[in-house]
């Protein structure tokens, strides 16, 4: 059996990948699977990667400002040493 690598690209997607090989009613299905939730995984890491962001902006500024380490913790559950680094590396 050909191998098929999933990618998504302008060229092509999974349906015309199902559609150019011969494949059952159960690899279909399978393959449908996993694409949405290879695409799921990586929407979710995307979500998390700027959530991350915004935290450690928010830290930043709020250092700036002069504000405690307890109360960036508190308000943007980053880690201890996470923000103490911010504020080492000002």
């Amino acid at each position: 059996m050909e191998q098929i690598i999933l990618r998504k690209s302008k060229e092509t997607d999974i349906y015309e990948v199902i559609e150019r090989n011969p494949l059952s009613e159960a690899e279909k299905a399978r393959l449908l699977y996993e694409s949405r939730q290879k695409m799921e995984w990586d929407n979710q890491a995307r979500e998390q990667s700027a959530s991350d962001n915004r935290a450690l902006t928010i830290a930043k500024n709020m250092l700036l400002d002069g504000e405690s380490v307890e109360k960036i913790i508190k308000f943007t559950n980053l880690p201890r040493e996470e923000v103490e680094g911010l504020r080492n590396a000002e």
